[in-house]
């Protein structure tokens, strides 16, 4: 999982919401003098599709264990993957295929 304590945003806050019915909010974020939005969402489609938004993403967001961890895990997710328990130190080289 992810340690929402361990996560500051370092760009804008965008409003977001209303997030459908469907939607399960991760992350909420917040500024002063505004509302609190999700910051981080997951969907289903009608159709078997996963979805996953984050309004996180600014370069110094990069820098933080913990966003990197959230974007790894909602990629695993989202490929109907198990999600590993450590972090890859390097990428691992994918043989492309052709059909």
């Amino acid at each position: 999982g992810v340690d929402p304590a361990k996560l500051t945003g370092n760009g804008s806050l965008y409003q977001t919401s209303p997030l459908t019915k469907t939607t399960t909010s991760l992350l909420i974020g917040s500024i002063p003098d505004n509302p609190s939005e999700p910051v981080a969402w997951t969907n289903k489609t009608e159709y078997g599709g996963k979805v996953f938004y984050t309004a996180l993403a600014h370069i110094d967001d990069f820098q933080q264990p913990a966003f990197n961890r959230l974007i790894i895990n909602a990629v695993y997710w989202a490929a109907g993957l198990p999600v590993p328990k450590e972090l890859p130190t390097k990428p691992k080289a994918v043989a492309a295929t052709k059909k």
